[in-house]
């Protein structure tokens, strides 16, 4: 078997010595399709891609991809017709080139993304995604950049277009000013156009856009103010009337049906309690009699003019449900009084500051009721003027501010740099609703809180935030968020795919410090620089050896560090060439000796030869206690009471399960269960649950010391089922298995997870509020309640 392995056009294969696929001719090849295949573009045999254990070595292939558990073909030479490929969710049929091709979504860069015409690079979240054209009607809203246009699936305006010409050149598209983008026409909001939707969902997407309103031939049309510049135009449509006063073209009182919309008009009124927009009194009477024959109305005689009779309020509760009145104290009213609103008492801006109930809306041109002196429900009546925070009524950002300078000194605000306005601070936008409305914001839905998007972040904030890492001096989503699949990962030199998490984590070149870099168990800090370990890196001997902290491992067929570059006994005992003794980190006798001569004279080093194995191996049966203890390939045997065994007033030193079984399958039959083969390390190790030892349970590399049952179990990634076992839980954002909150028992280790929280009264760890995302276990927890309106859970 030696010789096989050590001949570069050999290996051994099925207990058998054969040709190497890449020295098979295309006959040969295809005669064995198990373990070879034949790639037509390169014209060369190569291994087939499920015989392939390791993912670097998989995606050094050009006709594999690793899918973050095993090696499978590429789709272009995994399939060749449209049904086929479509089938499969990692790949999609390219009906430009008819070829199968990776699907985009598995896509994590934006150089790859754009080689491929069905596949479009979306910079708002930076994510590749399906190109409008190709996705069908009923998944156009997969990719937020498409809408149905004309019955098929087209970009957005705003993806298509960024300034004004070739945006109103475009009659289904219009250009918002106030945005500064280019949004659909208020007229493509019908329900053949949205996909067959019914009337009132239509209604409901055409008010939700700040230029639409619905008409009243229940049709989404541009509201007045966009619609028409000149008085001529706006006058000529009857559900329009013309501000002389202002210049500009509003609508028509009776065709509003929403307050906010109604109280921004100079000439309509809003009724509370008909919910209806009236004309005001002075323009629905122009003389006493009639006037006052108007319920609502009064003659103002001082003014001579007809008026709102706010007076007829008595309450403040009755007076601020009509938003042309407020109610004020004065010396003469000191315990309150309703009088006429903003809106109707001032028509400057001067003026309006300067009353401190009073506030110049400087976007529609008009003074208003300040958002601070309205009641909650009022306050949620008017989204584009203010803003309910967490029950009180605030200003929004881009009422308030039209320059860099003041809004970045109003803590509730932020400049937006793209659109240059300024917008609502993330951290005061309370819901989903109001975050995913926002420019500058994205919602958590795992913690429930809006952040700012990373793009936005400089280099304090962005080391600061939980979701985003600096890369190449930009702040960006954290490998972890960006890259869900291990194909996506791969593609991003700062990332790599961490196998015992199933995470796409910082790669090992991107670590700089010893702690952080043995945390990842892909990676291996040689003294000064965190390096890739071997066996990930290099796939082939001579490209191992060429490392100089590297070696080839004939008998594993897989690079290995060399034994000096091991410091700890853990990182030791992880490699079959390498044993841990007094002297350190050495190679073992396997490694030392490869002949029976020179295995049987190095009995000074505990060596012996195994005529079952054919190798050089460390015996055990010959060490003292001390040294048993010492060397990390023996162990003192435990008998049935859990004491050390001994024969005598001999220790019974023993080999252990990493020197005994090479093999998964000798490991996890032969041992009875007293061994398991570890996946990250590919070696066999002592069973979990045969580990009595805190420490010794926590130096395995996929066992876990349960704090509550004070005993040793599996780390909770490597189970295979999360629901079976009370001390772990699944993480909401990765889906991965991960100890719960009260399985971690200290505040470092409790502090390492942020869905956990450390209480100092109980001395515990216990789950966040913000994590629990039912209302059930939220109500159960006995610290926190459940929010209804916004179903989330809160301390």
């Amino acid at each position: 078997m030696s010789s096989c392995t050590n001949d570069p056009f050999c290996q051994w294969l099925n207990n058998t010595c054969e040709k190497k696929c890449s020295q098979l001719t295309y006959s040969q090849c295809s005669s064995d399709p198990t373990d070879c295949q034949w790639d037509s573009k390169s014209g060369v045999c190569r291994d087939n891609c499920n015989r392939i254990s390791l993912s670097a070595t998989c995606n050094l292939d050009p006709m594999c991809v690793w899918n973050g558990a095993n090696c499978l073909k590429v789709c272009n030479y995994r399939w060749f017709n449209d049904s086929s490929c479509n089938a499969d969710s990692q790949c999609m049929w390219d009906p430009t080139k008819s070829v199968c091709v990776q699907s985009c979504g598995t896509i994590g860069d934006m150089a790859t993304c754009q080689q491929f015409t069905v596949c479009m690079w979306d910079t708002s979240d930076t994510m590749c995604r399906t190109a409008c054209p190709y996705l069908s009607v009923a998944s156009c809203s997969a990719n937020p950049a498409c809408n149905v246009k004309n019955g098929t699936c087209a970009a957005h305006c705003s993806s298509e277009y960024n300034s004004q010409s070739p945006c109103d050149a475009d009659s289904d598209c219009m250009w918002n000013a106030d945005q500064n983008l280019c949004q659909r026409g208020c007229t493509g909001y019908t329900s053949a156009e949205l996909g067959g939707v019914s009337s009132g969902a239509v209604q409901q997407d055409c008010l939700a856009q700040t230029m639409c309103r619905w008409n009243t031939s229940s049709a989404c049309a541009k509201k007045c103010h966009y619609a028409y510049a000149v008085q001529s135009s706006c006058t000529a449509d009857k559900t329009c009337l013309w501000d002389a006063s202002r210049g500009f073209c509003l609508s028509a009182c009776g065709t509003i049906s929403a307050a906010d919309e109604c109280v921004q008009n100079p000439q309509c009124e809003w009724n509370a309690a008909t919910a209806v927009c009236n004309v005001l009194c002075q323009a629905r009477a122009f003389s006493q009699v009639p006037c006052n024959q108007i319920p609502e109305c009064i003659w103002n005689v001082t003014a001579a003019f007809c008026q709102h009779d706010c007076s007829s309020y008595t309450t403040s509760g009755l007076c601020g449900s009509d938003l042309s009145c407020r109610w004020v104290t004065t010396t003469q009213y000191p315990t309150g009084v309703c009088q006429r609103g903003c809106t109707l008492l001032y028509n400057t801006p001067t003026t309006c500051n300067a009353d401190q109930g009073c506030e110049w809306d400087s976007n529609m041109l008009v003074c208003r009721n300040a958002c601070e002196t309205l009641k909650s429900s009022d306050c949620t009546a008017l989204p584009s003027l203010c803003l309910n925070v967490n029950g009180q009524c605030h200003t929004r950002c881009q009422v308030k501010h039209t320059d860099n300078v003041s809004c970045t000194n109003d803590a509730d605000c932020q400049w937006d740099p793209l659109h240059l306005a300024c917008v609502d601070n993330c951290a005061v936008l309370s819901s989903s609703t109001l975050c995913s409305g926002s420019t500058m914001c994205s919602w958590n839905s795992r913690q429930a809180t809006c952040t700012t998007q990373c793009q936005f972040n400089n280099g304090s904030s962005c080391a600061a935030s939980s979701v985003c890492a600096s890369e190449d001096g930009t702040c960006v989503q954290s490998c972890i968020n960006r890259y869900p699949t291990a194909q996506g990962c791969a593609l991003n030199d700062n990332c790599m795919w961490n196998t015992a998490l199933q995470a796409c984590t910082p790669s090992c070149q991107a670590t700089n410090n010893a702690i952080s870099c043995g945390n990842l168990p892909q990676c291996l800090w040689n003294g000064t620089v965190c390096k890739t370990q071997c066996q990930i890196q290099y796939s082939q001997q001579g490209s191992c050896n060429s490392d100089v902290d590297c070696t080839w491992d004939a008998s594993r067929l897989m690079c290995s560090p060399h034994c000096s570059e091991l410091t700890t006994r853990l990182q030791c005992s992880q490699y079959p060439l390498c044993q841990y003794s007094s002297l350190g980190c050495t190679q073992s006798c396997t490694a030392s000796y490869t002949t029976q001569s020179s295995c049987s004279a190095a009995t000074a080093q505990n060596c012996a030869w195994n005529s079952v194995t054919g190798s050089c191996s460390t015996n055990c049966t010959g060490l003292s206690g001390a040294q048993c203890q010492a060397n990390s390939l023996c162990e003192l045997a435990i008998d049935t009471n859990g004491n050390i065994a001994m024969n005598g007033q001999v220790f019974n030193c023993s080999a252990t399960c990493e020197l005994m079984y090479s093999t998964r399958q000798t490991c996890e039959l032969t041992s009875a269960g007293y061994c398991s083969w570890d996946p990250t390390t590919n070696l066999c190790t002592r069973a979990c649950n045969g580990i009595s030892s805190q420490g010794t349970c926590a130096a395995a590399s996929t066992c876990n010391w349960n704090y509550v049952s004070q005993s040793c179990v599996v780390q909770c990634n490597f189970v295979a089922d999360c629901t079976t076992r009370p001390d772990c839980v699944t993480d909401p954002d990765t889906g991965i298995c991960k100890v719960a909150c009260s399985g971690r028992a200290s505040l470092t280790d409790c502090n390492s997870d942020s869905d956990c929280t450390w209480s100092a009264k109980s001395v515990t760890c216990e789950t966040r509020c913000e994590s629990i995302l039912n209302s059930t276990q939220c109500v159960n927890s006995g610290t926190c309640v459940w929010n209804g309106p916004t179903s989330s859970c809160m301390r």
